[in-house]
């Protein structure tokens, strides 16, 4: 590969980590419009998502090689199980951040975060193909 391929692979990467955040911030976001408190949970939501996101998606793709190997199982199996461990460490960390953040109990700190990481994973998966069709016809 040569060097412009790789950096126009880069561009291409930090282009879907960016839509993946804004997507996720933009569904989580709407999400609190459901609840009474949401003027409290808007800033949280926003800086949450601004930490965990762009750290989830560094990780996943290692993390999925890692359980690959070690598992022995096909690279898709493994991108699926690595999904699910990282959500479950997200719902964990962005409860204690919500925690920290609007001074409310974890239980509720606790639902917040897996309602909002549920319906951002549904969509984000309904959306991945279309997300990824704009993106080859833009770069």
């Amino acid at each position: 590969m040569d060097f412009e391929l790789f950096l126009m692979n880069i561009d291409s990467i930090l282009v879907l980590f960016t839509l993946l955040c804004i997507l996720t911030i933009v569904i989580e976001t709407l999400i609190l419009i459901f609840f009474k408190d949401r003027r409290t949970w808007i800033k949280p939501v926003l800086v949450v998502n601004l930490i965990t996101n762009p750290i989830m998606n560094c990780l996943l793709p290692a993390l999925t090689v890692f359980i690959s190997i070690v598992c022995d199982i096909f690279y898709w199996h493994a991108s699926y199980l690595s999904i699910i461990i990282m959500e479950l460490i997200v719902i964990v960390v962005e409860t204690l951040l919500f925690k920290h953040f609007t001074k409310q109990n974890t239980l509720k700190c606790f639902f917040r975060s897996l309602l909002m990481n549920l319906f951002s994973f549904i969509l984000g998966f309904l959306l991945t193909e279309p997300i990824l069709d704009v993106m080859r016809m833009i770069l």
